[in-house]
C-alpha cells in the first residue's frame, strides 16, 4: 500500500472472508490472488470508452488524451463532449479523439452523451484534468472487476502530478482522507466520477440523470449502491490536476456551494458529519501531516477558511430566502 492510502491493508484472507460474510460495499485493493470472478478475460481484453466532458480544457485536456493514447490496451475508444468551448479545447481534442460531441446541458447531460456515442463494455469516465501515470494502467486496472461479478466501479486514488502547487497538494491529501474515513466506517456513497464502471450497469439503473450538475456521480453511485453493487477502491493511482490556485478552488466550492443549499448531491449523511470531516478530520491530517513534515498540508488551512466562508454564505442566503418562497408560493 502506498503512504497514500492510510487504511489498513487488508490481506486475500480478510477479503475472502468479508465477501462470504456481508458482501462488502468498498473493497480495499484487492490481492491479484482474488481475482477470480470471470468478468474480464485478461486474454482477451474488453473494449474500453473514454468519456470526458470538457469546457475551456485548453490547459490540461493534451496531456489527459495523450496519456490514454499512450495506454499498452488494445481497443480504447476516446470519446469528448464539449460544452461550448470558446479557447482551443475541441481543436485539441480533435486531434487525438475518435469523436468530439457538442453538449452544453448539465454535467449529467455530457456524461450520458458519452454513454450513448460510445461502444465499450467497459467505460472510463475522466474529467479533463485527468492523467493517467504509465502506459500499462489500464491494462492492470480493468482486471480489478474480476474480485467479483458484483463489482461496478474500479475507482483508484487520485493524486497531484508531481510537480504540483502547494493547494493541489493539500486538496488531495484532504480528499483522500476524508474517502479513507468514510470507507473505514462505512458511510456515504463511493464510487463516484474518475473511475472506470461497466457499461451493463448504467444501463440498468437507466443511465445518468440529465437534469443534474454538481453531483451527477452521487445519484449514480446512489443507484449502484442500492441495487446491491461494489466498488473496488484501488491503490494504482492516476493524477488529478485540479484546484491549482485558490481562486480555482473558491470557484469549485460555489458550484458544490448552491446545491448543497438546496439539498441537490446530498451524500447520504447528516450536516454534522459533513462538518466533522471538514474541520474536525480535517485539523486531525494537518497537525499529524506536518508533525511528519508533509509539507503538503500547509495550505489546508487557506483552503478550509474559503470552504467555510462560501458554504456559509450561500447556506445562509437560501435560509433567509425560503420565507419569501414560502409566502409567494413557490
Amino acid at each position: 500500500m502506498s503512504p497514500v492510502l492510510d487504511i489498513a491493508a487488508m490481506d486475500a484472507k480478510t477479503n475472502e472472508t468479508m465477501r462470504e460474510a456481508t458482501d462488502p460495499y468498498v473493497v480495499v485493493d484487492p490481492t491479484p490472488e482474488s481475482l477470480t470472478a470471470d468478468v474480464v478475460n485478461p486474454d482477451e481484453l474488453p473494449a474500453v470508452s473514454v468519456c470526458i466532458p470538457t469546457y475551456n480544457s485548453e490547459e490540461t485536456i493534451e496531456r489527459c488524451l495523450q496519456s490514454i493514447t499512450k495506454q499498452e490496451y488494445s481497443d480504447v475508444e476516446i470519446v469528448v463532449i464539449d460544452g461550448g468551448s470558446n479557447d482551443q479545447t475541441t481543436a485539441i481534442a480533435q486531434r487525438f479523439a475518435d469523436e468530439v460531441v457538442i453538449d452544453t446541458g448539465p454535467l449529467g447531460s455530457a456524461r450520458q452523451t458519452g454513454l450513448e456515442r460510445s461502444s465499450g463494455e467497459l467505460v472510463a469516465l475522466f474529467d479533463s484534468d485527468i492523467y493517467l501515470p504509465a502506459s500499462g494502467w489500464l491494462r492492470r486496472a480493468v482486471k480489478y472487476f474480476n474480485y467479483d461479478e458484483q463489482v461496478s466501479t474500479v475507482w483508484p486514488v487520485l493524486v497531484p502530478p508531481p510537480s504540483s502547487s502547494p493547494i493541489s497538494k493539500a486538496y488531495a491529501r484532504h480528499f483522500n482522507l476524508i474517502l479513507e474515513d468514510r470507507i473505514r466506517n462505512e458511510v456515504g456513497l463511493l464510487g463516484l466520477g474518475n473511475a472506470l464502471f461497466r457499461r451493463d450497469v448504467f444501463e440498468e439503473v437507466g443511465g445518468i440523470d440529465r437534469s443534474v450538475h454538481w453531483g451527477e456521480d452521487i445519484d449514480w453511485a446512489r443507484k449502484f449502491r442500492d441495487s446491491g453493487y461494489q466498488v473496488v477502491y484501488l491503490d494504482d493511482p492516476i493524477y488529478h490536476d485540479t484546484m491549482k490556485t485558490l481562486s480555482e478552488f473558491a470557484r469549485a466550492q460555489r458550484e458544490g456551494a448552491k446545491s448543497f443549499a438546496t439539498g441537490e448531491g446530498f451524500m447520504d449523511f447528516p450536516m454534522t458529519r459533513l462538518l466533522y470531516e471538514q474541520f474536525g478530520l480535517g485539523a486531525k491530517g494537518f497537525v499529524r501531516g506536518m508533525a511528519r513534515g508533509d509539507t503538503g498540508w500547509a495550505a489546508l488551512p487557506a483552503l478550509l477558511s474559503v470552504r467555510a466562508l462560501v458554504y456559509g454564505f450561500y447556506f445562509g442566503r437560501n435560509q433567509l430566502q425560503r420565507p419569501v418562497n414560502q409566502f409567494s408560493g413557490g
